[in-house]
């Protein structure tokens, strides 16, 4: 049982309390709080799946009463009437409502970057954008059968360059586990430090490969992996627009989120310096 995973859901406090409608019953009630099924089943689907679904609910169900037994004796006490704790509250208070505004700068009309803007964006700085590390285009699969993978080794070792892709594209689909990520893996270039972190015996052959080759089939964890370097673009390379798109896409989205909110604070300093709200004191 997990209970690491619960106990830091619990401690978020995803269970709400809601009045129980005719067709949402509770499963439990303290006093005139309510906790419903729908919010019970919301905050168990956020959970890790494997769990002992009836135990995550009893769990749960536990968890809300005691917080709202405290929460409503807290209140009974008048403790939010304590200075201390008026300050921790305010405090809170105010921390939230300043994070959900920037939250909102960041979200508002959220742009939307065409395939044009990209590129015009990738071609005027392109200069800029050189590799800082080797990527390489690789044309992998694994099987669960070493013959299959020894012949497609082989013909892949023996196709030509105008055949590779298609050859390819048939071993894949004719024996690969999963062909629909071969195929997607051999249409691009990647950070070749980002390719087989978890199979290291693969990546110690794809180092030593030269583009063209193929490798001699690799035997990891009771699978054979039939693996050849189409290419290999060194650091310092300037980089096709294909293989760092997504990437330049998601610092152009972050740049234009910080540029929204710089507007708006910039925007909100103006109208309160035009009625005289701001006084600085360095």
């Amino acid at each position: 049982m997990r209970t690491g995973v619960i106990t830091v859901v619990l401690l978020a406090g995803i269970l709400g309390c809601q009045s129980p409608e005719l067709d949402d019953p509770h499963v439990a009630r303290v006093g005139d709080a309510y906790l419903t099924r729908s919010s019970l089943q919301a905050s168990m689907t956020r959970l890790a799946v494997g769990l002992d679904t009836t135990e995550v609910s009893r769990q749960l169900i536990d968890h809300w009463v005691t917080s709202e037994l405290l929460y409503q004796e807290a209140r009974r006490l008048r403790l939010e009437t304590r200075a201390d704790i008026r300050e921790k509250l305010e405090e809170s208070e105010r921390a939230v409502l300043i994070q959900s505004i920037v939250e909102l700068y960041h979200t508002q009309e959220e742009a939307t970057l065409s395939p044009i803007e990209i590129s015009t964006y990738f071609e005027s700085n392109k200069e800029n954008m050189r590799l800082l590390e080797p990527f390489v285009q690789v044309r992998h699969f694994h099987t669960t059968d070493s013959d299959s993978a020894r012949m497609a080794a082989n013909l892949l070792n023996q196709a030509t360059r105008s055949e590779a892709d298609s050859v390819f594209d048939y071993l894949a689909m004719r024996f690969a586990v999963d062909a629909v990520a071969a195929a997607a893996l051999a249409r691009n270039f990647y950070p070749e430090r980002s390719l087989f972190v978890t199979r290291p015996a693969i990546r110690n052959v794809l180092g030593a490969l030269t583009p063209g080759r193929t490798a001699r089939v690799i035997e990891s964890d009771t699978t054979w992996h039939v693996l050849q370097l189409v290419d290999r673009a060194p650091e310092g390379s300037l980089p096709e627009l294909i293989w760092i798109e997504d990437h330049l896409r998601e610092q152009l989205l972050i740049q234009w989120r910080k540029q929204n909110y710089a507007s708006a604070v910039q925007k909100l300093r103006t109208e309160a310096d035009a009625r005289d709200d701001i006084e600085i004191r360095y």
